[in-house]
């Protein structure tokens, strides 16, 4: 459902205006998080545009191509992972 909704919002408004209005809410959500910082909003402001992005996200996500944007995310969480030491942390886990 939210898939035919992602991709009837490409259909009617294309690819470069539905890119430009991605960046204008990344930009508002920075914005967002620097007024949080400052006491000047609430979380649900800051959700608010969280949820805006969000949405933009899934579109880019189909203009790029889910799967390798799924594959790349893999590889990135699995370094996070290590990074974080958790494999590590799992492997002596399991070894008692």
């Amino acid at each position: 459902m939210k898939k035919d909704i992602y991709e009837a919002a490409l259909r009617h408004w294309g690819i470069d205006a539905q890119l430009n209005v991605f960046i204008e809410e990344c930009a508002e959500l920075t914005a967002e998080i620097c007024h949080y910082f400052r006491g000047r909003c609430t979380l649900t402001g800051l959700a608010d545009e969280v949820a805006d992005v969000e949405i933009m996200v899934e579109q880019l996500r189909l203009i790029v191509g889910e799967t390798i944007v799924n594959e790349i995310k893999e590889r990135k969480l699995a370094r996070l992972d290590r990074t974080l030491g958790r494999e590590i942390m799992e492997e002596e886990a399991t070894d008692v």
